[in-house]
């Protein structure tokens, strides 16, 4: 059995929106957005933040309720623990950048006055 579901979200500069279309197919949950980045079949903050729930993505508000259907599919979706790993690997990665930034200023901080 076919479901599919198309959303409409904020572009970056809120005045255009992009198509976000969630199907299921052979019970699983397939997304798409027609951004530049989904065209080429990549990650995109529209997909993200619509599968996060994220109500202040949606370009129409009147469209929560086709949102609401959505998070029953995402629910029993692999998506929730992807998710959770993303979620680590940004903390994660983020604090990485700030170890980063801080040995590097070490480093400058050593060339300039000398080790």
């Amino acid at each position: 059995m076919l479901m599919e579901k198309k959303l409409f979200a904020k572009s970056s500069d809120g005045i255009n929106s992009y198509s976000v279309h969630f199907i299921i197919k052979e019970g699983k949950l397939s997304i798409f957005c027609d951004c530049p980045a989904g065209e080429w079949g990549k990650f995109c903050k529209h997909k993200l933040a619509l599968l996060r729930n994220e109500k202040d993505m949606l370009f129409n508000r009147d469209q929560e309720k086709e949102l609401a259907e959505v998070q029953n599919w995402v629910r029993q979706s692999k998506y929730p623990d992807m998710i959770k790993k993303l979620d680590i690997a940004e903390r994660e990665a983020k604090k990485a950048n700030a170890e980063l930034k801080k040995v590097k200023k070490t480093f400058e901080n050593a060339m300039k006055s000398g080790t």
